[in-house]
């Protein structure tokens, strides 16, 4: 890839915040996951007890686990996947990615940082994005900011869901009015409604992110000082 297209990557992550730089190993055809807007079933009672357990769990428990990430920008023609760990502990999340562009995402109860390293061969700044978790904007970072926030039922309505052959769920998830800015999302959830196994969502922009996630890991405990982050003192940081 030349420093031109890196350049207008990069770009391209800053102007669409940390929803193009946060994710699946697998593109849509390769997993059978199509790409429906619209649901060919509705909700039942026990679908929605099945978000409220997700939604708990990933409140009250720790846990660490494989993610891979795939970002699609039409606007430049690019589509880059990449993979790494998250953590998820009581609500706070740290995320880190590796491949052609290193980068990290932390959350904790007050802020979102997501980091963006340099390229290796061109060097430059570590870029930085700051957001407050509490805020409009803040949440519209990353899909992942609602799991610290209070769930995905708290900001999205959950318009239908379809059962998939290996037991878990699939919900297709419409923004609640002046929640969060991005236009769509689609989630799917294990059998017993402890895992997040799959996401996908659209920005305002139409940008798309897809994240999967694999190998969970139940932990007893997490060090906390894994949910805090000091950018370095030469750091570009744009603050939201």
């Amino acid at each position: 890839m030349n420093y031109i297209l890196k350049s207008s990557l990069r770009l391209a992550i800053l102007s669409c915040l940390f929803m193009s730089i946060v994710s699946l190993a697998y593109s849509a055809g390769a997993t059978g996951q199509k790409d429906k807007a619209v649901p060919t079933s509705a909700l039942a009672p026990a679908d929605l007890k099945l978000l409220s357990k997700l939604d708990e769990t990933y409140r009250s428990q720790s846990m660490s686990m494989k993610v891979a990430r795939t970002t699609k920008v039409p606007d430049l023609g690019i589509e880059r996947t990449t993979s790494g760990t998250l953590l998820v502990s009581k609500g706070r999340l740290r995320m880190e990615l590796d491949g052609d562009q290193k980068s990290l995402l932390v959350i904790n109860k007050k802020n979102l940082w997501a980091v963006t390293y340099p390229d290796a061969d061109f060097g430059g700044r570590v870029q930085v994005i700051r957001a407050d978790v509490n805020s409009k904007t803040g949440r519209s970072q990353s899909l992942l900011v609602l799991l610290s926030q209070g769930g995905f039922q708290k900001f999205f309505i959950a318009s239908g869901a379809e059962k998939q052959k290996d037991g878990e769920v699939l919900f297709f998830l419409s923004p609640k009015e002046d929640q969060v800015d991005f236009k769509r999302a689609q989630i799917k959830v294990s059998a017993d409604g402890t895992k997040l196994t799959f996401l996908k969502y659209w920005d305002a922009k139409g940008n798309e992110v897809e994240m999967a996630f694999s190998d969970f890991k139940k932990e007893s405990s997490i060090d906390s000082k894994k949910f805090e982050y000091t950018p370095p003192a030469d750091a570009d940081i744009i603050s939201l």
